[in-house]
């Protein structure tokens, strides 16, 4: 059984969010505002993880 945590890539910037989830910056940013997806701004700039969003993808399905 292998129990080493899943590899995960940092989104640096809104457009590689964005891209990432596949919708425009306007969903994102209020995804972000109301409904804590998992990025931050961070020295000017969006910061997220692939792993923290699919987590946060499969909360949003069980509510």
């Amino acid at each position: 059984m292998n129990l080493a945590p899943k590899s995960t890539t940092a989104l640096i910037g809104l457009k590689n969010i964005v891209s990432h989830v596949g919708r425009d910056k306007r969903t994102v940013m209020r995804w972000i505002r109301e409904n804590g997806f998992p990025a931050k701004l961070l020295a000017g700039k969006w910061e997220s993880d692939t792993e923290l969003v699919a987590i946060w993808r499969r909360e949003q399905i069980i509510k």
